[in-house]
């Protein structure tokens, strides 16, 4: 998990779902099972879920595993979403995430947002949030050496 100042985190969220007119900003952390929502504006989710969710509710595992930015405009046409439960369950409708990594360049999270609306993303807005993941990356601490 990401042992950042939560306050910190809440703050960028915030900021990015503000800048960028979105219903929900989220900041991630991915491990090999779980996507945990370290910091979010926006995100309500049911009470049973916490700060967690499985892989098949999960679009950020698609940024973290391709360790590239993730646009999508319509995820009812998009073909990486089409069996994802945040489309139907949670109404999800576009998203646009960025990876953050750690200092070894490894994506170890997400910096998003999301609409229950289609929605054409631009340049700016893809810029926003890789300068959040950035300046997230700085947040993360260095590995101790051993």
């Amino acid at each position: 998990m990401l042992s950042i100042d939560t306050n910190k985190l809440a703050n960028i969220a915030e900021r990015v779902k503000t800048e960028l007119l979105s219903d929900i900003a989220m900041i991630s952390y991915l491990d090999d099972s779980l996507h945990h929502i370290c910091s979010s504006a926006g995100l309500d989710l049911p009470l049973e879920s916490g700060n967690t969710l499985t892989f098949d509710y999960s679009i950020c595992r698609h940024v973290q595993m391709m360790n590239f930015p993730l646009v999508v405009e319509d995820a009812l046409t998009h073909p990486l979403l089409v069996d994802n439960k945040s489309i139907n369950e949670l109404g999800v409708l576009a998203y646009i995430g960025v990876p953050i990594r750690d200092a070894a360049g490894r994506a170890v999270g997400c910096v998003s947002a999301v609409q229950k609306r289609s929605r054409r993303w631009c340049d700016a807005d893809l810029e926003l949030l890789t300068q959040a993941a950035k300046e997230i990356e700085k947040l993360i601490p260095a590995p101790a050496m051993g």
